[in-house]
């Protein structure tokens, strides 16, 4: 590997952590790969129809479908056989908001968050399989910003050049590259080959900003379950899981000005302007996983039943694979660079000084791949049920995820054929992320012989520590549901209310220079339907 592929190796990487979407806004990220870690490590609420309605609440109960993913041992309530499907309609609202400008987004989307059987044998034990959705990624993110005076992005590549020689056109590794060749970013003096120190051509704040990110994919689990009746107050319960996801992201941001200046002696002098700036960004993450789990449910009484389970770390190979193209259109061809750099900059100017400006309007940047181990949090939880006779019941669990055991590693750029050091990551990982305990609880009534109705709520705090995050990111589940069940059939309905707020910021500045942040607040509504049958 050449001293050039390891410098555009760096800047690569170092524009790379620039453009993430992030929400601890106040601080300065290393590479950035550890909100990867962040987020494949949260689950969203599961199981089937019943379990969903309620709260995600079934660590204690039994005799369910969902309890491979939730406690093995449950299975070992099974008397016949099994199999059912589960559907979900969601309707995402997401609202982005910057002082007085706002954009809201809604989509619907459909699938199959659910299926599976369960075997009864002869013992005293059953064996099932089943697919669970761990999260949806599917959602859409807008948002607008009318003369606010803030910075242009046209600064981050700035800052990103800094330190590095003029890129070669033919290799073009980052938007800040590539902001180069369509001449955004300028040399202070073309004609020093160890130039390596540049300014900014956007002297003036964009009239107008937008973009939107979309994200499409999910994280799924099939589980191999087994459980089984030690005795009648005692049941146990082994599980393995084969976790993967796919996340797609495409992000775009534009900005829109009519006039580019800068001020000498309290005179306004005209600089090129680019009518726009637009920044297509795209990025595929996906992984194959492994994870085990081990339950226990003791039935203390007819009346209370309590349940434990401990999960190990889910351990992944990812991949992850991003490409961007930078597009921009300018109203002239050239300027009157040398009174520019001499009164503006302070620098001499020379003949390379040529005020030409790039006739060319879109640049790509070379794709670029990494692949990296990474360790999920293991998971211990436990939970409680009381049951007034057949009347129905209430239930409660408790979840502890180690945030703090987060980790990647083994990092390797495919792009550059090196390795990747996730040091910086991993200590924002082991201390900026602390455990957390997710609280789920439901009720269940029976309405007559066959029809039941159901209630529950979630919470799920933010696993960064306060001092860290500008936003507290939780969220919440408020859920209820209908069910009729028969000898050999049964059909539930639930539904789900999910609320969280996030923010997000477009691009990010090491110099102290205002950059637009927004406000995200997120709603989503859910339809979820299983049909089950036993035999």
């Amino acid at each position: 590997m050449t001293t050039l592929d390891k410098m555009k190796n760096k800047q690569t990487i170092f524009f790379f952590l620039l453009l993430l979407p992030f929400s601890a806004l106040a601080q300065i990220e290393p590479i950035g790969f550890y909100k990867d870690a962040v987020r494949f490590s949260k689950n969203e609420l599961g199981g089937d129809a019943r379990i969903q309605a309620l709260g995600g609440s079934g660590i204690s109960l039994g005799g369910n479908m969902s309890n491979a993913y939730l406690n093995p041992a449950g299975l070992a309530f099974y008397r016949k056989s099994e199999m059912s499907i589960t559907g979900v309609v969601s309707i995402n609202q997401t609202t982005a908001t910057n002082n007085t400008d706002f954009s809201t987004e809604k989509n619907t989307n459909f699938n199959l968050p659910q299926f599976g059987f369960v075997i009864k044998g002869e013992s005293k034990g059953a064996f099932s399989i089943s697919f669970n959705q761990l999260q949806n990624f599917n959602n859409t993110t807008s948002y607008f910003g009318r003369n606010d005076g803030l910075s242009s992005i046209t600064k981050e590549f700035t800052e990103a050049n800094y330190g590095y020689y003029a890129p070669d056109p033919n290799w073009i590794f980052s938007p800040a590259e590539a902001a180069y060749q369509l001449g955004l970013v300028r040399a202070v003096d073309p004609s020093d080959p160890d130039n390596y120190d540049y300014y900014n051509l956007v002297n003036t704040a964009p009239d107008s900003r937008s973009g939107y990110i979309e994200t499409r994919g999910g994280h799924y689990q099939f589980d191999v379950g087994y459980g089984e009746q030690i005795n009648n107050q005692l049941s146990w319960g082994v599980s393995v899981g084969i976790p993967y996801f796919n996340y797609n992201m495409t992000r775009y941001y534009e900005e829109n000005q009519s006039r580019n200046y800068y001020v000498i002696n309290g005179v306004e002098k005209d600089l090129p302007t680019p009518e726009y700036i637009g920044l297509n960004e795209s990025i595929r993450s996906e992984s194959i996983g492994i994870n085990a789990k081990l339950g226990l449910i003791y039935k203390q009484s007819d009346r209370l039943r309590l349940g434990f389970t401990f999960e190990t770390p889910t351990f992944y190979r990812v991949t992850d694979q991003s490409s961007f193209r930078l597009a921009t259109q300018w109203d002239t061809n050239s300027f009157d660079e040398k009174s520019f750099v001499q009164d503006f900059l302070g620098v001499t100017p020379n003949d390379s000084h040529t005020g030409a400006v790039t006739s060319g309007t879109e640049s790509s940047v070379y794709p670029l791949q990494t692949s990296y181990n990474l360790r999920t949090p293991m998971k211990a939880s436990i939970g409680a049920s009381y049951f007034f006779g057949k009347s129905g019941f209430i239930t409660f669990d408790a979840e502890y995820v180690a945030y703090n055991q987060m980790k990647i590693s083994n990092g390797y750029d495919v792009t550059f054929d090196s390795d990747v050091d996730f040091i910086a990551d991993n200590d924002i990982l082991s201390e900026e992320h602390k455990g957390r305990v997710n609280i789920r609880t439901g009720a269940e009534y029976r309405l007559n012989k066959n029809f039941y109705l159901r209630g529950g709520y979630a919470y799920y705090p933010d696993p960064t520590e306060a001092e860290y995050r500008d936003v507290d990111q939780s969220t919440q589940y408020i859920t209820g549901g209908l069910g009729y069940r028969n000898a050999n059939f049964f059909i539930d309905f639930a539904f789900i209310n999910t609320q969280s707020n996030s923010s997000y910021q477009p691009f990010q500045l090491y110099a102290p220079d205002p950059v637009p942040v927004y406000d995200i607040d997120n709603n989503t509504n859910q339809v979820v339907f299983t049909l089950g049958k036993s035999f």
